[in-house]
This record gives C-alpha cells, sequence and structure tokens, in this order.
C-alpha cells in the first residue's frame, strides 16, 4: 500500500549553509510581514510603519495595540497552510513568535518548521528573533556566533 503525504504536511528541512548577507530592494511599497504580536512583534511592526514601509502582522487574534496603519492577518502559524498564505507577497519576513516558556520544548520546533518552510516557498528572506536561555549566564559578555552551546545539563537522578 502506498500513501502520499501532503506537501504541506511533509517534513522540511533547511541546508545548513554559512551566514550569508543578502540584498533585498525595498521600497515603501515592500511588504515586510512579522510574524507574531508580542512584545517584539508589535515594537517591530511599529518601527516597520514608521519608516514607511507596507507592515502586516500576523497572529492568531487581533492585538489591542496594533497600529492603523498596520495590516493584519489572523493565522494560526502551526498550520503550514495558514502560514504560507499569511506570508504571500511579502519581501521580508520576521518570525517574532514564541511559545510559553513552559511548552517551549514541544511547541517552538513546530513553529518554526513551519514559518521556515512559508520563507522557503515564498523566497522571501527571513529574521527570526531567537532567545539564548541555552547559554546561562554569561556575566555581561556578548554571546559571538562562533561560540557554542554548553553542554545539556544531566539529567535529576532523583526526584
Amino acid at each position: 500500500m502506498s500513501t502520499t503525504t501532503p506537501a504541506s504536511a511533509a517534513p522540511f528541512m533547511p541546508q545548513a549553509e554559512p551566514a550569508q548577507s543578502v540584498s533585498v530592494s525595498l521600497n515603501s511599497d515592500s511588504l515586510h510581514v512579522v510574524i507574531g504580536t508580542g512584545q517584539v512583534g508589535l515594537a517591530v511592526t511599529a518601527r516597520l510603519a514608521e519608516l514607511g514601509f507596507r507592515v502586516r502582522a500576523v497572529s492568531r487574534h487581533r492585538p489591542a495595540g496594533l497600529r492603523d496603519t498596520v495590516g493584519w492577518s489572523g493565522a494560526d502559524v502551526l498550520d503550514a497552510d495558514a502560514s504560507l498564505e499569511a506570508v504571500k507577497g511579502a519581501a521580508v519576513i520576521y518570525q517574532c513568535l514564541n511559545a510559553p516558556y513552559t511548552k517551549l520544548p514541544a511547541m517552538f520546533p513546530p513553529l518554526q518548521h513551519t514559518v521556515l518552510r512559508a520563507a522557503a516557498q515564498t523566497g522571501a528572506p527571513l529574521g527570526t528573533l531567537e532567545n539564548v536561555y541555552r547559554y546561562g549566564p554569561t556575566d555581561g559578555q556578548p554571546i559571538p556566533q562562533s561560540m557554542p552551546p554548553p553542554p545539556a545539563p544531566a539529567p535529576p537522578t532523583s526526584i
């Protein structure tokens, strides 16, 4: 018996490539899509709007603090088809979403997966907001891109 996986559900594994700069020609007609409307997402949309760009915010629920000059698309980013539709026409995509801290290990990888897939399918450059929890305290020192993460802590031996 043969089964076919729909394209929207097929695994997507981006190819590891060295970091590189991307040159994008932008003007006031360029659409900037910001996925996530928390503190950072709202700040990014506000700044892009101040700079005169067309901006679309994407979230499950329309946020109260969204500027009138910013468009909004209601989408659950865990839905690959909805994600792709939400970023349609984007010149640049900004991934500013996150998961609740206690659900981060379970929710964040699928969220990243659908955003990466949508960006790859549209060809738009993707800027991402990430956290650095894994690095732990650095006593105020910068975390360079070349710094490897510390080893994962050993699981507890007793509860």
